[in-house]
């Protein structure tokens, strides 16, 4: 019985001079599931991202159904997710990953990528999710993701992306989630943020972002989750901030923002977290945050702020 197993799995399989192993029955020209450009696509892939060294490629270069292959989903003869988190993946995504125009998640966190991110992933107009977080991308963030109509959610964080953030990512006006946090962006925010009208949450923390907390920012309703701490952004804060009507979360902290706490803050009557520290704000702390009734979390250490009941005191002695 052992014999026959041995013989069994040799006749599937050689190993090549240098330890790799070449599966000699497995032909991408058979498979029929998916249009071959989508298979090329797929094979192009592996390789470019150390595929035999995966952690899991279950199926990948062996069955003909790639609806079967590790992280990947098929619906109606194309490829609609492609999933690979924390899965080993290292190199660099190659452009020829536009082919699977039919793609709508695109999940590769967690991984060692490296290299730029391709441009042509403009031509991807059905992809509705990205998610890159955790890999070592560099570069410049391509200017073309701006021509994604279907985007709903772009997630770029902890990579070395350096460069401005492209004027053009504003003309996602489907986008409901962008962080473009922990990387080396530069430059300021763009001033049409406005546009992204479907944008829910905000993050570009841990960048060396400067300038203003652009208007355009503050007169997102739509916003509910902002983060632009560790930054260098400077200015006053805006006194229309009080726009920001379904805000829960809101973290300015690690900047170099001036000025007072503009007093129309206490009327975002949805607030749960206020962060303003290690700032450079002046005057008296708003005795009214504390009707906030939805308000859990306030920190305003590292300011130059009094509180306002003591500052009335004061006045009264």
């Amino acid at each position: 019985m052992f014999r026959f197993v041995v013989i069994l799995i040799f006749s599937f399989s050689l190993f090549s001079a240098n330890g790799q192993t070449m599966i000699l029955d497995f032909n991408p020209e058979a498979i029929t599931e998916i249009p071959q450009s989508e298979v090329g696509a797929l094979l192009a892939i592996y390789d470019a991202t150390n595929g035999k060294n995966w952690k899991n490629s279950r199926n990948w270069l062996k069955s003909d159904t790639p609806s079967s292959w590790f992280g990947v989903s098929v619906s109606d003869g194309h490829v609609r997710e492609l999933i690979l988190v924390s899965n080993g993946l290292s190199g660099t995504l190659p452009d020829v990953i536009a082919n699977l125009t039919q793609l709508e998640v695109l999940y590769l966190f967690d991984n060692s990528l490296e290299g730029p991110i391709p441009g042509a992933f403009a031509k991807l107009q059905n992809l509705r999710r990205i998610n890159l977080w955790k890999n070592n991308l560099s570069g410049e963030i391509p200017a073309e993701i701006g021509e994604m109509g279907n985007l709903k959610e772009l997630i770029l964080t902890q990579n070395k992306l350096n460069g401005s953030i492209p004027q053009a990512i504003t003309n996602l006006s489907q986008l409901e989630g962008l962080s473009l946090s922990k990387n080396e962006l530069t430059g300021e925010l763009p001033g049409s943020l406005q546009n992204m009208k479907s944008l829910k949450w905000f993050s570009v923390s841990g960048n060396q972002l400067s300038g203003k907390l652009p208007e355009s920012l503050i007169n997102m309703e739509s916003l509910q989750w902002i983060s632009v701490a560790e930054n260098q952004l400077s200015g006053e804060l805006p006194s229309q901030i009080n726009q920001l009507k379904n805000i829960h979360y809101l973290d300015l902290s690690h900047n170099h923002f001036t000025g007072s706490i503009p007093h129309d803050i206490i009327y975002l009557d949805k607030l749960s977290t206020l962060n303003l520290s290690n700032n450079k704000l002046t005057g008296t702390i708003p005795s009214e945050l504390r009707e906030i009734s939805t308000l859990k979390r306030l920190v305003l250490s590292g300011n130059l702020l009094v509180n306002e009941a003591i500052q009335n005191q004061s006045e009264e002695n």
